[in-house]
């Protein structure tokens, strides 16, 4: 299945400089909504709704501290989401689902969760995306291209990209009852590796070198086995082994540059054809392919730059072949 999909615009606005992906302002593809899904933009909380007043005498320190900082974190919230709202993140994510035949509301919901996450919720059959997460993406992001080639684009865009198709694959298993051999979230991220690499060579490289950084960026000294999801290292090394699974020309380089260990390599193409054939038996009977078509003929995404902004992390190098993994500790955050 080969789809394109235009990510978020994040713009030079609000209290961060976001990430350079236009959308190309003349594009109207001639694809019909999906009548199953909804989105909704949630409004962040307010302070000033909890009936705190600044200037109560009454207050103490440790009070008006707090609340000044609700109020900067209320501030950063509403900027993230007035930038997505701007770059049209849910609408243009809804066009990309048109080919799927949802057969219940699926709700797309950006919101304040006052935790770095995003999830898919079997209550109400939502895909939540976190403001926290995506500020957390903006502020972790390389403020210049990282010595392995990654930019702070593809490290924006892949993070963002990577977590709604990885919650969608949650989404998909749920309301199209999808049995699982195995770990649902092993899963999701098999979904998500697979449908990247449905986007042309262009996009797939942004998506997929983004999520790699995604998993690079976490904290590999602390490793959490107990988790239901799999370790940082393991997401980060599967998602190159299928990448170059899918393509191994488009992605030599994850060979050449020592980022996807050797013995590793010769099994890439069979766990590519595995994924492969897992999604067209359990998840295509759902796809409408004529629309697929469609979804395919659209220009969705272009390059643009923007003044950066310094990160407020160090930059992540991304690890060799050869970096070890220690003892168990907490989960990563995040889906």
């Amino acid at each position: 299945m080969r789809m394109v999909f235009n990510v978020t615009a994040l713009v030079v606005t609000g209290l961060l400089i976001a990430p350079g992906v236009a959308l190309a302002q003349g594009a109207k593809p001639s694809l019909p909504q999906n009548p199953n899904i909804i989105i909704d933009y949630t409004e962040p909380v307010d302070p000033a709704r909890m009936n705190f007043d600044p200037d109560d005498p009454k207050l103490s320190a440790d009070d008006k501290a707090k609340l000044k900082k609700l109020q900067a974190n209320y501030e950063a919230m509403k900027g993230v989401r007035e930038r997505l709202m701007k770059s049209r993140l849910l609408e243009r994510y809804r066009l990309f689902l048109s080919a799927v035949r949802f057969p219940t509301t699926f709700r797309l919901r950006t919101k304040q969760c006052d935790e770095l996450n995003a999830f898919y919720s079997s209550t109400d059959d939502s895909l939540n995306l976190c403001y926290e997460y995506v500020l957390s993406f903006e502020q972790k992001a390389p403020n210049d291209t990282t010595p392995e080639g990654i930019t702070r684009e593809e490290a924006i865009v892949g993070s963002i990209v990577s977590t709604m198709l990885h919650e969608t694959g949650h989404a998909l298993f749920s309301m199209f009852r999808v049995p699982i051999l195995g770990r649902e979230e092993d899963a999701a991220d098999q979904i998500a590796g697979f449908v990247m690499l449905q986007f042309g060579n262009d996009v797939a490289r942004t998506t997929i070198k983004g999520a790699a950084w995604k998993w690079a960026s976490q904290d590999w000294s602390d490793p959490a086995y107990h988790d239901v999801h799999s370790t940082p290292q393991q997401r980060f090394y599967n998602f190159l082994c299928m990448a170059y699974g899918g393509d191994p020309a488009g992605f030599q380089e994850f060979i050449d540059k020592g980022w996807l260990p050797k013995w590793r390599v010769p099994n890439c193409a069979r766990e590519y054809q595995q994924a492969k054939l897992a999604f067209e038996k359990t998840i295509g009977p759902h796809i409408d392919w004529d629309m697929v078509k469609r979804v395919q003929a659209t220009t969705w995404l272009q390059s643009n730059e923007v003044p950066p902004v310094a990160p407020s992390q160090p930059q992540t190098a991304l690890p060799s072949a050869s970096t070890p993994s220690t003892a168990p500790g907490q989960p990563a955050k995040g889906p």
